[in-house]
């Protein structure tokens, strides 16, 4: 999407979830530029754990008990395009699990600031 008119981002992503205006430092070149977010949903999932046990007499006999907690995971992305007056993608962000098949990129902000794509 860099170098390209947040149009197509539209038609690749859908409505925007918000759009804002950047408010950075005055020597930030983002400063000023209007930021899209689209939020995606991946999977979701069940996971379980075990939180706990106990061993109690019922009905004379011993019996052991497991207690299991059931966390629900919904994995999700964020992607941010900045875009200058122009409209033209100058910047991105993407944060989540966002991949192939929700293989997921992990965060790839910290890397954009320094310079790598």
């Amino acid at each position: 999407m860099m170098g390209r008119n947040i149009a197509e981002a539209y038609s690749k992503f859908g409505q925007p979830n918000y759009v804002e205006t950047h408010v950075g430092s005055a020597d930030d070149k983002l400063n000023g530029q209007k930021v899209y977010t689209f939020e995606r949903f991946g999977a979701r999932y069940n996971t379980y754990s075990a939180v706990g046990s106990e061993t109690a007499p019922v009905n004379g006999q011993l019996t052991h008990t497991e207690y299991i907690q059931t966390n629900t995971v919904q994995e999700s992305c964020t992607v941010r395009l900045f875009a200058g007056k122009d409209n033209i993608v100058d910047y991105y962000e993407v944060a989540g699990n966002c991949g192939l098949w929700d293989a997921g990129f992990g965060t790839t902000g910290p890397l954009h600031r320094y310079g790598i794509n």
